[in-house]
């Protein structure tokens, strides 16, 4: 559960830095489709990025090589060291996983408020259309290609300025984009950039909406008036396409707003810089490549070491509050896991990682395996361990193969 809550934190960096391109740059341009493909893309670019590994550092490219002293994870729970740090991060993800249960009821209640209305006033067909002709004193909407309405308390021409603009609602599938974003709040509660981007989602679609329909033969000004003068009605859920669920004022300035020249898309320029930043930040691991040398002071198996020379360096990698410091770090996070203590399992895995010239952790990997779930659990704690403060040779920082034996011991 840690590393998913590690994701969403990257995920929400991700969000928030390409919301903030689209703020600064995009918002007040009338191009309502390229708008709509770069907030639905800032959403996707940010969950894909951090799944994304690229390493162009490599064991061998490390210059020292150095074994740490053991660490032992004890089989008993009640031994186990549990760090005032892992305390907390427990109640931050209960809290977090109750609050993602409350959006995701609420997503359900809204999905079924809908499924209501469709059992109670049922679908009818009219040319290629199909509508809900709901009896409700709300504002009409649409939502998967039906158009709910109470028609009898429109004129003829208001009804077919509503139904025009709710067409372009189904004909552009933006029922869907609605489903991803609330999806997407389910998890991303917390970053309110995601908030910000779902309400800029929206007008967007309501931007496009009114310009297709404008577009299709209707008179500006009185397709304002009628937005005007249902601004009142009683808004339905944020997961439908509402003919006044908008800013109005803001649409009625994108309506009467001169087109937005082209050569402004030239700004998508400044989306690069963001996205590599996110790709350098989250997916590549660099290091420089350089001979190998080895510092040892602990036996260890012949083949962690093979092709390896002892040299000292001045200062060897350490991690930060020290050796002691590392330990409780370690314990407090490695769990046995539960199958290895069913079937008594245990030993010793050599954990083998590189601490790279600015501190950073990369490369871990197992050297010497006891079994898959131990193994694994002792790669995941390794990955998860902050910078170190970086070794130093000839005056200069430098990159340090490190293998920790993690023993793993019932009692």
């Amino acid at each position: 559960m840690s590393e998913f809550i590690f994701y969403l934190i990257k995920v929400a960096a991700g969000i928030g830095g390409f919301y903030l391109i689209f703020w600064l740059l995009f918002r007040n341009d009338t191009f309502f489709r390229f708008q709509r493909i770069f907030l639905l893309m800032t959403v996707i670019t940010s969950f894909v990025i951090p799944l994304i590994s690229v390493d162009f550092s490599g064991i061998q490219d490390a210059k020292y090589f150095f074994v740490l002293d053991p660490v032992v994870v004890s089989g008993n729970i009640d031994s186990q060291i549990i760090g005032e740090t892992s305390i907390l991060f427990s109640v931050i993800t209960r809290l977090f996983l109750f609050i993602s249960l409350l959006a995701l009821v609420r997503f359900a209640f809204k999905i079924s408020g809908i499924i209501r209305l469709i059992y109670i006033y049922g679908i009818i067909r009219e040319d290629d259309l199909k509508f809900v002709p709901i009896q409700d004193n709300i504002a009409p909407f649409s939502f998967m290609g039906l158009i709910f309405v109470n028609k009898s308390i429109y004129t003829e021409g208001e009804f077919q300025k509503i139904v025009a603009h709710e067409k372009e609602h189904i004909r552009k599938k933006h029922s869907i984009d609605r489903l991803l974003i609330e999806l997407v709040i389910i998890v991303q509660w917390f970053n309110p950039f995601a908030w910000f981007l779902r309400t800029s989602l929206q007008n967007v679609h309501e931007y496009q909406a009114d310009n297709g329909a404008i577009q299709k033969g209707l008179h500006a000004s009185e397709y304002m008036q009628l937005l005007l003068s249902q601004m009142f009605n009683v808004k339905p859920g944020v997961l439908i396409s509402n003919f006044s669920n908008s800013n109005v004022k803001r649409r009625f300035t994108m309506i009467t707003k001169n087109k937005t020249n082209r050569i402004n898309l030239l700004k998508t320029v400044f989306i690069l810089p963001v996205l590599g930043l996110l790709f350098m930040a989250f997916s590549v691991n660099v290091s420089e490549i350089q001979e190998t040398k080895t510092v040892s002071n602990d036996p260890v198996p012949d083949r962690l070491v093979k092709n390896y020379k002892s040299e000292e360096v001045e200062k060897m990698p350490e991690f930060k509050g020290g050796r002691n410091a590392m330990i409780e770090f370690l314990s407090s996070n490695i769990k046995y896991p539960e199958e290895a203590r069913i079937n008594e399992v245990q030993g010793t895995v050599f954990v083998q990682f590189v601490v790279n010239k600015s501190g950073k952790i990369s490369n871990v990997s197992v050297k010497k395996s006891v079994a898959a779930d131990l193994d694994a659990e002792a790669v995941r704690v390794v990955s998860l361990m902050p910078d170190w403060t970086p070794g130093v040779a000839d005056g200069k920082n430098v990159n340090v193969v490190m293998n920790i034996p993690i023993s793993f011991k019932l009692k």
